[in-house]
């Protein structure tokens, strides 16, 4: 099983601002309106 710091590819000791920017970022590419391919 993945840690969440995995998840979001970043670092154990991350500041809670770099958390928060790869949690959006991650969101963004999950997102069903906005991630994935062109081809899907």
């Amino acid at each position: 099983m993945e840690s969440p710091f995995d998840v979001l590819r970043i670092a154990p000791d991350a500041d809670d601002a770099e958390i928060e920017r790869a949690y959006r970022e991650r969101v963004k590419e999950a997102h069903p309106d906005h991630g994935g391919s062109a081809d899907e």
